[in-house]
């Protein structure tokens, strides 16, 4: 009777928070020209923004090596999904220069992501 007990209260017990998980926050620029539409082009810049904060934190965990021998991998594969990897963003600055949208983010990118990444496109990377 006991056991059924014990059984029942680890069934209805929440399950464990789940553990931190490695962010590293940065900060970039992304720019784009404005051409006919001013939404896109800030939409272009937020996006070249949040692949430049992905492209810094990535430059951290990969070697040199990597970067010069898989260097079009990790654009087609990993910059090219950046959204993917940022966990949040804030805007820290966003206006037009002339015929340029410029947009300035925080972002929080996950390196736990990048690394599981990493792992599944064979791309070696070194972990401080």
């Amino acid at each position: 009777m006991k056991r059924i007990l014990a059984l029942a209260f680890l069934a209805l017990a929440p399950a464990a928070a789940p553990a931190e998980e490695a962010v590293k926050t940065t900060e970039a620029t992304g720019q784009a020209a404005v051409v006919d539409d001013v939404l896109a082009a800030k939409a272009a810049a937020r996006d070249d923004a949040l692949r430049t904060c992905v492209q810094q934190v990535a430059s951290t965990l990969v070697t040199a090596s990597t970067e010069t021998d898989q260097g079009q991998l990790l654009s087609d594969k990993v910059f090219a999904h950046s959204a993917g990897y940022v966990r949040k963003y804030a805007v820290l600055d966003d206006r037009q220069d002339g015929n340029t949208w410029v947009t300035r983010l925080r972002c929080d990118v996950s390196e736990a992501k990048l690394d599981e990444d990493f792992l599944a496109f064979g791309i070696a990377y070194r972990r401080a």
